[in-house]
């Protein structure tokens, strides 16, 4: 009798639960949230975030703006131009959680979000809670809330740590992740090609590699990107063909339907251009650093692709962590890109771009004192923290479509602070625009001074 008693019981809240999203749209008891209602509740939530730029124009508005409906209803407008649908969207009633506005998100060819998570997958002291359970938790948590990208950082990964987090990361979270969050999710796999004396191998390799990362990471249907990452710097790509036998190899697998796009790291303008004239289609983008203290890269590569910019925050010291440090931190306070960064980066812009860097005390000085009080200034006047402003400038420059921060996710960063807060400063990124005037101030301590193409 208890039993009946409480199917019963169970069967009326989930038929109130389904009743009751449907009308508010949101569930009525939180310990149902993981049944039906809540899972139709998600679904009419991400039907919002895939409508069409058309259908988000709101016909009524005279500059025919781009609307967007936070959760409480109200609308809040993004100016856009004519015809253009992937507008850096500026909404400053975006929620502190959901989806994000339409135009934080480009098409390529599936839906990717314009900041992406590359997750670093090497451990360093104090890094005992973080693991492979820990990780995907915190991936199911960002794509809830609208930040669906993820790729394995390469850059100072081996190849055994990448094939480890396609099984072990990867492989989790797409068999644990229910429906709603695979279905906006999108998954890059570095390639990282082998040196020029197995450039014979090139093409073979390329479809093994990634005939091995389906069998890591389950099998799924496709693989969303590949991003092909040469072992070698520009000039010696330049003046190989091997590059091109493996674009080939994944042309291929493309029109086989296990990968749906490719991109590169640091393709020079030859290697691009070689490709668009073998008609090769699947590749996308091409991923160089780039940001306020260097915008080398950014001032010298024209591949004629869409750019996807890393480094962006300098390993984690353009946040409001950084400012009011007198001293440089202690390396075991740094994560090891940051430390990179010190040593090199500013330094390198202390000297004005100089060969001769700058000695690292006195480039920590002027960077305490000339380049962190002009973000923080900026940020207080769009109320966004420093790293929001490092980031919407980035994707402001002409020709950035995506940018990438390297995370990992879980656990605590050098000060404390959860990571998992940190993607408040990525929603930030589209709650404010950066105007001519705080344009110009970044451009000045970037010391670039023509700006007109960029």
């Amino acid at each position: 009798m208890n039993d009946v008693l409480f199917y019963l019981l169970v069967n009326a809240a989930l038929v109130l639960d389904l009743f009751s999203t449907r009308i508010s749209g949101y569930p009525p008891f939180p310990c149902f949230a993981s049944f039906k209602g809540w899972h139709l509740y998600q679904s009419n939530f991400w039907k919002e975030a895939e409508q069409t730029p058309d259908e988000d124009r709101d016909n009524t508005d005279p500059n025919n703006r781009l609307a967007f409906k936070n959760f409480w209803g109200s609308t809040s407008f993004s100016a856009v131009d004519s015809g253009q649908s992937n507008c850096l969207p500026c909404v400053p009633s975006l929620d502190r959680c959901g989806l994000l506005p339409p135009g934080a998100y480009v098409s390529s060819p599936s839906p990717i979000c314009r900041i992406s998570m590359a997750i670093d997958l090497r451990r360093q002291d104090g890094d005992d809670d973080l693991g492979p359970k820990e990780t995907v938790l915190a991936m199911q948590n960002f794509v809830e809330d609208g930040l669906t990208s993820f790729q394995l950082e390469a850059v100072s990964s081996s190849t055994e740590l990448i094939a480890w987090g396609e099984e072990e990361v990867y492989r989790r979270f797409l068999k644990e992740s229910p429906g709603s969050i695979l279905r906006h999710s999108h998954l890059t796999v570095p390639l990282k090609m082998p040196l020029e004396r197995f450039a014979g191998s090139s093409l073979r390799s390329a479809r093994t590699e990634i005939s091995n990362s389906l069998f890591r990471m389950g099998s799924p249907e496709a693989i969303h990107c590949v991003q092909l990452y040469p072992q070698q710097g520009p000039e010696e790509m330049s003046n190989n063909f091997w590059i091109l036998d493996a674009l080939d190899a994944l042309e291929e697998l493309k029109r086989e339907g296990l990968v749906l796009s490719v991109s590169g790291r640091n393709l020079p303008p030859s290697v691009v251009q070689g490709a668009s004239d073998c008609g090769f289609s699947a590749l996308c983008r091409n991923q160089i650093d780039v940001n306020i203290a260097d915008t080398g890269k950014y001032n010298t590569i024209d591949s004629g692709l869409p750019l996807e910019a890393t480094a962006s925050l300098l390993g984690g010291l353009l946040s409001d962590n950084s400012v009011g440090k007198k001293s440089i931190p202690a390396s075991n306070k740094l994560a090891l890109n940051a430390q990179r960064h010190v040593r090199n980066s500013i330094p390198k812009w202390a000297a004005g771009g100089q060969e001769n860097y700058a000695n690292t005390v006195f480039a920590w000085w002027k960077f305490q004192t000339d380049f962190l009080p002009v973000l923080e200034d900026i940020g207080h006047k769009h109320d966004v923290p420093i790293a929001s402003i490092a980031l919407r400038w980035t994707l402001q420059l002409k020709h950035v479509d995506t940018v990438v921060v390297l995370t990992r996710l879980s656990g605590s960063d050098e000060t404390g602070f959860p990571r998992l807060l940190r993607k408040q400063q990525y929603r930030d990124v589209f709650k404010f625009e950066l105007d001519e005037e705080d344009m110009t101030r970044l451009w000045k301590i970037a010391r670039v001074f023509d700006v007109k193409d960029l």
